[in-house]
């Protein structure tokens, strides 16, 4: 599967299941954004140690605020993108 010029985020990324979510696509070509409310920075290492684009955002799901911040964070980081139909 390529996933060259997708851009995904992927929640709960700073450990466990929502790590190797973060992982298993950057290797695949896809710019992804870690989100949690911990410390991702582990979780950057392993994204960059496969090849991967990735940037960090502080995350509390609990929170509109901080969910539009993460929204702008994965903006600033990689732009808008959109599917043409097929």
């Amino acid at each position: 599967m390529n996933m060259e010029g997708k851009a995904i985020v992927i929640t709960g990324a700073a450990r466990g299941i929502g790590q190797e979510y973060a992982r298993y696509p950057a290797g695949l070509g896809a710019r992804v954004v870690v989100a949690d409310i911990n410390d991702c920075a582990h979780t950057l290492d392993l994204v960059r140690s496969e090849k991967g684009t990735a940037v960090p955002a502080k995350l509390d799901v609990a929170s509109a605020a901080s969910a539009m911040e993460m929204a702008r964070t994965a903006l600033d980081a990689f732009g808008r993108f959109f599917r043409t139909p097929a």
